[in-house]
């Protein structure tokens, strides 16, 4: 394994650690999304589960039971698509702090409106009216780039087609990087419209509180996610 890519792996399982921590708790009380499907509402829960980056930081065992022959796990190493994917994941998580900043203890992972709450407009709200979702969209466009590319641990051992004793034939097998990339894009599309009907949730809870202050915003900032686009 690239001595390379053992260090930036560690950095990328840090950001997203700190983009997936939510900077307040939500008072349970104060949650406007209760009525809402069960998608919807464990969206967060999904967000905040610790992601695995880590595990292709150590060489795995060779034994029968590794999925890994030491052919394919020296092939484990930092790629073009790899460092973009990282790209990606810092900026998310540099977007997703910077909205940590601007609505300090207002923003919270769940919908809700607190005690005394501000329309905040500064910062990355003054160009999107969900910036924090679009921080995570690039996080987990970043994830896939930097798990699922050639060089890593899933291109390189799981689909390799090698199985070391037998026991991870299925495994080889059904574990390709088309199916992977199969099942992140299905997992992408479903974080894409919770997104979509929190971000009309919001809007709709924000109209309702601050009226004419939220009209005047809504005219000025039109776009949820990125100007011009979305």
């Amino acid at each position: 394994m690239s001595l390379v890519r053992a260090p930036l792996m560690l950095m990328h399982a840090v950001l997203y650690q700190l983009a997936s921590t939510p900077p307040n708790k939500t008072p349970p009380a104060r949650r406007y999304d209760s009525t809402e499907s069960v998608l919807i509402r464990m969206a967060p829960l999904v967000f905040k589960v610790p992601h695995p980056p880590i595990r292709p930081l150590h060489r795995p065992p060779r034994s029968s039971m590794s999925p890994c022959p030491p052919s394919s796990a020296s092939l484990i190493r930092p790629t073009v698509p790899f460092f973009t994917g990282l790209a990606l994941v810092a900026a998310g998580t540099a977007l997703r702090l910077a909205c940590y900043r601007s609505l300090g203890p207002f923003f919270t992972f769940d919908l809700t409106l607190l005690p005394k709450h501000k329309l905040i407009t500064s910062g990355p709200y003054n160009y999107v009216r969900h910036p924090a979702y679009a921080g995570s969209l690039l996080v987990l466009a970043g994830l896939g780039l930097t798990d699922l590319s050639p060089g890593g641990w899933i291109a390189e051992c799981v689909s390799s087609g090698r199985p070391t004793g037998g026991v991870f034939t299925a495994t080889a097998l059904v574990g390709t990087v088309a199916w992977a990339w199969i099942a992140f894009a299905v997992w992408y599309a479903w974080w894409l419209s919770v997104g979509v009907r929190r971000a009309r949730m919001e809007d709709a809870a924000l109209r309702k509180e601050f009226r004419d202050q939220w009209d005047t915003y809504a005219t000025r900032v039109r776009w949820w996610f990125v100007p011009g686009l979305l």
